[in-house]
């Protein structure tokens, strides 16, 4: 009986023939199960089916459960519409409603209405398109393509759980209205200018905050400052050395603790001339740099400096 020797190039060959490989029944891995790749796709793997819906033949998409695979804002969306159970396949292939055989692409569309941050996800062959009031993601799943042969292909781009946004974040934002807003429509027959539904700062777009008083009218007690105070936002940085935003109050800036006493300042607050007199006149207020309290003078005549007669000027 001969004995033989395999070369290193048909050791090659033979392990490479009774390897396991997807579709290779006779050739099993160490459990003794056959590998096919195919049994368990990845989500929103596109295929081309000669088989599905009677024969019809259409285009076909693995969705393993409708409610798990798209999230927004940490929150799964609870369906995926466009889409129909294909007959005659495994329970979790679907066709896409607005696909035809020479359709080109394949989109997961995620519409968020703005002002209450429900969301709906739907699968389609062309993008979306966002309205007034909402937002709109869209996420190509896969290039569909038809060679002049009548050959499909499928370059695909998404195989697993499509997350938009992050936990608590991204989309769906509830402002209080009371520092923040979402910018509403305008007014009928007038043109939109595209920021409708963008949050904002209160009153930022218009120009018309809540509160109309002028920070003189605060210092000077023309308005009174609320019970509960006024705090400015700031922004500064901190004793490490990291921008911050603070919040400074209003009474801070005449404090009881910073100013002892009822110390006031004396400024011009305003001059004019006397027709009567025929002189220039000036009225000095003060200030109570502790309550902010602004005191209205007398008008004097301006004594210093050179004048000139009005006889001078208009004869005698």
């Amino acid at each position: 009986m001969s004995n033989f020797v395999l070369t290193p190039n048909a050791v090659a060959k033979l392990r490479r023939a009774i390897a396991p490989r997807s579709g290779n029944t006779g050739a099993v891995a160490a459990t003794g199960v056959p590998i096919d790749l195919d049994r368990f796709p990845p989500p929103f793997t596109v295929r081309w089916s000669a088989s599905a819906n009677q024969g019809a033949e259409s285009w076909i998409i693995w969705l393993p459960g409708l409610g798990n695979l798209v999230a927004l804002g940490g929150a799964f969306i609870s369906t995926i519409g466009g889409t129909s159970a294909a007959q005659g396949l495994p329970s979790g292939w679907y066709t896409i409603d607005d696909l035809t055989a020479n359709s080109t692409a394949v989109y997961l569309v995620v519409t968020v209405i703005d002002s209450t941050g429900a969301a709906t996800a739907e699968l389609s062959g062309t993008p979306g398109q966002a309205t007034t009031g909402e937002t709109v993601y869209n996420v190509k799943v896969a290039d569909i393509s038809t060679s002049a042969a009548g050959a499909k292909s499928v370059k695909q781009y998404v195989d697993s759980i499509v997350t938009i946004g992050g936990s608590g974040g991204g989309a769906g934002v509830t402002p209080d209205d009371i520092s923040t807003e979402l910018i509403s429509e305008p007014p009928s027959g007038t043109t939109p200018d595209g920021d409708e539904g963008d949050l904002q700062i209160k009153g930022f777009k218009s120009g018309a905050p809540a509160d109309t008083n002028t920070l003189p009218d605060y210092l000077q007690g023309v308005a009174n400052i609320p019970s509960g105070g006024i705090s400015l936002v700031c922004r500064g940085v901190d004793t490490n050395g990291d921008r911050q935003l603070f919040y400074l109050p209003l009474a801070a800036l005449f404090s009881a603790s910073s100013i002892s006493g009822n110390v006031s300042l004396s400024f011009v607050g305003d001059i004019q001339w006397n027709t009567s007199t025929h002189t220039l006149q000036k009225r000095v207020d003060s200030v109570n740099l502790k309550t902010g309290q602004v005191t209205q003078g007398n008008w004097t005549t301006i004594t210093n400096g050179s004048t000139t007669g009005i006889s001078t000027i208009l004869g005698s």
